[in-house]
Parts: C-alpha cells; sequence; structure tokens
C-alpha cells in the first residue's frame, strides 16, 4: 500500500506525477488515432496519385508549420540574447547559459511527439544555444571573466 503523503511538497509531487501520467496516456491516444485516420484516408483513395498526393502533403507539411518553426527560432534568438545580456555569464569562450538550448534540442530528439513538435522545440533551443555565444562574440564582456 502507498504510503500518504507527509508535507505539502511530496502531496503536490505525486499530483504532479499523476496529471504527468494522464497526460502522456491522452497524447499516446491522441497520436495513435490521428495515426489511424491518416492511414484509413491514405487506403481510402480511389488511385496511386491520389495516395501519392496525400503521402505527399504530409511530407511537405502545411504553411502553419512553417511558420511555428520560424517563430520558435525568433523566440530562440530574442530569449538567448536577453538572456546572456541580463546575466552575461562567460566561462572563456563559452557562454554557460548555452547549456539550456543544448537540453532542449536534446530533449526534442528524445521526445515521442510529432516530428513537428520535435523540430520546433529543436529549433527554439538551437537558436537560443546560437544566440548566447554570438553575444559573448559581438559583445565584449563588462565585468571580469569567470
Amino acid at each position: 500500500m502507498a504510503e500518504s503523503p507527509q508535507t505539502p511538497g511530496e502531496s503536490l509531487r505525486m499530483g504532479e506525477r499523476g496529471m504527468g501520467k494522464a497526460m502522456k496516456m491522452i497524447i499516446d491516444h491522441y497520436y495513435a488515432a490521428h495515426d489511424l485516420d491518416t492511414a484509413q484516408a491514405i487506403r481510402r483513395a480511389s488511385t496511386d496519385t491520389e495516395a501519392s498526393a496525400m503521402v505527399g502533403q504530409l511530407r511537405r507539411g502545411r504553411w502553419q508549420e512553417v511558420l511555428m518553426l520560424a517563430a520558435s527560432g525568433a523566440a530562440g534568438v530574442a530569449t538567448g540574447v536577453i538572456a546572456q545580456k541580463t546575466l552575461d555569464v562567460r566561462v572563456g569562450p563559452v557562454p554557460p547559459l548555452a547549456a539550456a538550448g543544448v537540453i532542449a534540442v536534446i530533449a526534442a530528439a528524445a521526445a515521442d511527439v510529432s516530428l513537428v513538435a520535435r523540430a520546433t522545440i529543436a529549433v527554439g533551443g538551437a537558436a537560443y544555444a546560437a544566440s548566447t555565444f554570438a553575444y559573448t562574440r559581438l559583445v565584449p564582456d563588462q565585468g571580469g571573466d569567470a
């Protein structure tokens, strides 16, 4: 039998864990249903040309997805520059803040979500990391080196 939480923090952690499991299950079911709908639509195509057009559309994506990727990159650059400018931590030539962007790229690679969602996270993270590095190259260090 599971122990009762002893502190409010333990209670919150248990609740968060349960919500995380529920959200993952909901997302998994959504993608499974979406994949099934897509497969059935392709199977119902009256010709190979029609099925091929559906697959091509899936591969190309929608304009909204391209816009989302561009916005993620722009947000990553802006956030990276602002973070680096605000904290301006430098260890030699490397800004430690860039690690957050690298972590986002790794998380995107490991995530079990759509390619567009993973790419959006990875683009934002890479842009963040690159912009923190670019800031340290373009703006002289105002304080001492760490």
